[in-house]
């Protein structure tokens, strides 16, 4: 070939092979380029979840199929079930799968069915996804549609009636898929002592049983729930109170019959319930039970009394003869229609002897005082005053020995300044010559007040009616008084008479009146309303004391 040629040639052929060469390249960075763009991570796994079965008539369990597909680089382990169900914020846990129990292997390529222990009755009707996780792989999710089931239950605690019994309402819902079969009743996870129905029983679409429970809900907050064998179930809160403070506040032994005793019983404000009393026992320290007879006592408590909250009763006349059961613990016991937790009270019985004493002290003695002693009828045997003491000091006394038969009385002279003693409390015991004693504690008086003359019933010059009434603060009062207020009463009517208009007035401030003196105050007030009628006057003083006296109207208006 020319030369010239040849050249021209080679030429060519290297402009092509480098063109080649550069579309080469191109198309090789191209592939590279792709290559990374579409680059997968490593140990990719994905599950998928293939099947899932919500049974109606196993609301107890449901079943999944899951799937690790062929493409998966690797088998993978489940970590984690989770529930969520259509309204409801909530992820449930599941923890108990079969046959295999978490972490469940899925080797690449296979599927495998799980069955969860889990209950979902309470979302039948809803739409309910499952959420399956596991090991280094995507998450699986499914969606099922259930089919709608509903138990209802209504429950009754009425603790005026029983705190040991209650009743229960279970419905199927009118809508429901299938008819239920109850199994099971627990109140507070506890199966009742009896229920009035038979387990199991049937229970079909729109149709309701009801029944009763015996079961003590006292100081509960008892939560009922009924259980299908089918696996659907109902809960309900009492929203209820059986809880009540009753008590034994006073056992009297009668001073004049030693067959009776009377009770006093507090339903406290803090009781949830009125009470039924049914019972009074007498319980011995041998054991023995002596039962009050309830229609005897007054009021009767047979077949029940009711009492309120916040209320008091007291039994008297409970007949119980405790005359020759002396000085001994008994326990008094009361029952209530309700089934409340008994209430008792241990009380000591009286001594053989049985006495009372009444103090008397008279300003204008100041150098004695009277004690009236009173040896009751339920004593088994007269008593012997030998000492009778003011505070710690041993009086004189007259007569020197006072012996007081069974049921009966007599008074002692006591020789003792107590001047010194006025407003003060002191205390005054009376012994016996069989060691006995009873103590009486008191204030002594310290003001004497008294309407010193008949009253005057009068009427001004212009026949405007008034009463005249002198009040004498006598020498023996250790201090000066003030009169607050004048109170007339007639006809069971008190008027209270308007302290401005009397003379002296009355208010704002009152009338203060020394010991040893008198004052005539003269009282607005229309008497010839009530000629020939009694009026009783009392005078009121600022620290509480007062005195009363009654005397008649005039027949006839002067």
């Amino acid at each position: 070939m020319h030369a010239s040629n040849r050249k021209a040639v080679s030429t060519l052929t290297l402009i092509l092979l480098l063109l080649g060469s550069a579309i080469f390249g191109a198309f090789i960075s191209y592939v590279w380029v792709m290559a990374n763009f579409y680059l997968e991570p490593e140990n990719t796994v994905e599950l998928i979840i293939t099947e899932a079965s919500f049974p109606i008539n196993h609301a107890d369990y449901f079943n999944f199929t899951v799937m690790n597909p062929s493409h998966s680089l690797s088998s993978t382990n489940i970590t984690g079930i989770y529930l969520a169900a259509e309204g409801d914020a909530s992820i449930y846990n599941v923890t108990n799968t079969y046959p295999e129990e978490l972490p469940i292997l899925v080797e690449k390529g296979t599927s495998k069915t799980v069955k969860c222990l889990k209950n979902w009755g309470e979302f039948a009707g809803k739409s309910i996804t499952i959420h399956v996780s596991a090991m280094n792989a995507s998450g699986a999710i499914r969606t099922v549609n259930t089919e709608f089931v509903k138990l209802e239950l209504d429950v009754d605690f009425d603790a005026s009636i029983s705190c040991k019994q209650f009743n229960v309402t279970v419905t199927n819902h009118p809508t429901s898929a299938l008819n239920l079969t109850l199994t099971k009743v627990l109140v507070n996870q506890q199966t009742p002592e009896n229920t009035t129905i038979h387990l199991p029983t049937n229970l079909t679409v729109k149709n309701s049983v009801s029944f009763q429970c015996l079961f003590n809900w006292e100081n509960l907050n008892p939560v009922v729930r009924v259980e299908t064998a089918e696996g659907y179930y109902a809960e309900a809160a009492a929203n209820a109170t059986a809880s009540i403070l009753l008590l034994i506040t006073d056992v009297t032994f009668s001073e004049t019959n030693p067959n009776e005793i009377s009770i006093t019983i507090l339903n406290s404000e803090v009781s949830s319930t009125p009470v039924d009393i049914t019972d009074i026992v007498v319980a011995y320290s041998n054991g023995t039970e002596y039962y009050i007879n309830g229609y005897l006592s007054h009021p009767k408590f047979s077949p029940y009394y009711a009492l309120e909250v916040n209320e008091t009763v007291t039994f008297d006349h409970c007949v119980w003869n405790w005359a020759n059961y002396r000085d001994k613990d008994v326990t008094i016991i009361v029952y209530t229609k309700q089934g409340f937790t008994p209430v008792s009270k241990t009380v000591k019985t009286p001594p053989s002897i049985i006495f009372t004493t009444l103090p008397s002290f008279n300003l204008a003695s100041i150098g004695y005082f009277l004690v009236n002693v009173t040896n009751t009828a339920s004593s088994l045997q007269s008593i012997n005053v030998t000492q009778i003491k003011f505070n710690e000091t041993v009086t004189e006394m007259t007569p020197s020995f006072l012996e007081v038969p069974i049921g009966g009385k007599a008074w002692c002279n006591c020789t003792f300044n107590w001047l010194s003693f006025r407003g003060h409390n002191v205390t005054i015991t009376v012994y016996t010559a069989d060691g006995l004693n009873v103590s009486n504690s008191m204030v002594l008086p310290s003001i004497e007040l008294k309407i010193s003359k008949e009253p005057t019933f009068a009427k001004t010059a212009t026949g405007i009616p008034y009463v005249n009434i002198t009040v004498l603060n006598t020498i023996f009062s250790a201090k000066k008084v003030n009169i607050t207020q004048l109170v007339f009463e007639i006809q069971n009517t008190a008027d209270i008479i308007d302290g401005t208009l009397t003379i002296p007035n009355l208010e704002p401030d009152g009338y203060v009146l020394l010991a040893g003196t008198n004052t005539t105050i003269v009282c607005p007030w229309n008497w010839p309303l009530y000629l020939s009628q009694n009026l009783t006057i009392t005078v009121q003083t600022t620290d509480g004391y007062s005195i009363s006296e009654t005397f008649q109207i005039p027949e006839s208006t002067p």
